[in-house]
């Protein structure tokens, strides 16, 4: 399986964010799942990963991360870990990520794309 944080040099506080994605591209039916619902800015949920817009939690914590998206991963009990990242930074990920899911679903290509589209639109509009 592939490991994104190494392969984008990602810091030790946004291990969360590149292992919430590696399970995420793993999958060609998540990682569809995954931009419908980031087009429409709702989270999406796998097992013992999920991630969430501010309108998917407690009114209270909405400011905390408004224009971000909350990531946390489970690594067994008691053991969340989780990071915020800003819209801006999320979308050019996925950008880059998606690069990685064209190259092993060449096939997916056109729906990806609208799909990416939908998701800059929701994200940096």
């Amino acid at each position: 399986m592939i490991d994104l944080a190494k392969q984008f040099n990602s810091p030790p506080e946004m291990y969360p964010f590149f292992d919430f994605f590696r399970r995420v591209i793993s999958s060609p039916g998540d990682f569809k799942e995954l931009l419908q619902c980031y087009a429409q800015k709702q989270g999406y949920n796998l097992e013992y990963a999920h991630s969430a817009f501010p309108r998917d939690i407690d009114p209270a914590e909405e400011a905390v991360f408004e224009d971000s998206i909350r990531f946390l991963v489970a690594y067994g009990i008691n053991n969340d870990h989780e990071v915020i990242v800003p819209y801006d930074l999320v979308y050019e990920y996925l950008r880059q990520f998606t690069v990685l899911y064209l190259n092993d679903h060449p096939h997916d290509e056109t729906e990806i794309t609208h799909l990416l589209e939908a998701v800059k639109k929701a994200l940096l509009t």
